[in-house]
C-alpha cells in the first residue's frame, strides 16, 4: 500500500503530463468561467467554447483546420457529462479523436467538479504537495 506522500508524486507528475498534453493542443470547455479558470494555465493551448454552439459545427470546423485530437473539459455534472458525450460524438463523426481521459484525470488529481475550480484546486493541490515535501511546479 502506498502512503500519502507516495500518492501525491505520482498524482504530481500525472498531473504535470495531462497539462503538458492540454497545452499543446485543441481543448473544449462548456462556459466562459471555465474558459477563464483554464487559461492562465493552459497559455499555449487553443481553448474553445461550446455552450451554446452547433457542436457538428465545431467539429467540422476543426477538421478543416486539420486538428486530429481535441481535448474535452466539461464539468462533471449532468448537463457536462451530456455536453461532453455529445461533443465526443461529433468529433468523431468527423474522424477526430476525442480525449476525454485528461477530464477523468483531473477529477481524480485535482478534486474538480466545475472547470471553474480549476485554478483553486490546483493552488489547494500544489499546497499540499509543498507541505509533504513534494515540488511541484506548473
Amino acid at each position: 500500500m502506498k502512503n500519502k506522500r507516495d500518492v501525491l508524486e505520482l498524482k504530481a507528475k500525472k498531473l504535470a503530463r495531462v497539462l503538458k498534453q492540454l497545452n499543446e493542443g485543441v481543448v473544449f470547455v462548456e462556459g466562459k468561467r471555465d474558459k477563464q479558470a483554464l487559461e492562465t494555465t493552459l497559455a499555449n493551448a487553443r481553448i474553445t467554447l461550446i455552450a451554446g454552439k452547433k457542436l457538428d459545427d465545431v467539429a467540422r470546423q476543426i477538421k478543416q483546420e486539420k486538428v486530429e485530437k481535441a481535448s474535452v473539459l466539461t464539468d462533471f455534472d449532468r448537463r457536462g457529462e451530456e455536453l461532453a458525450q455529445l461533443m465526443k460524438e461529433a468529433l468523431e463523426s468527423h474522424s477526430i479523436t476525442a480525449d476525454l481521459q485528461a477530464r477523468r484525470e483531473l477529477k481524480f488529481i485535482l478534486g474538480l467538479r466545475f472547470f471553474e475550480e480549476f485554478e483553486t484546486k490546483k493552488l489547494k493541490f500544489k499546497e499540499e504537495c509543498s507541505a509533504n515535501g513534494i515540488k511541484y511546479e506548473s
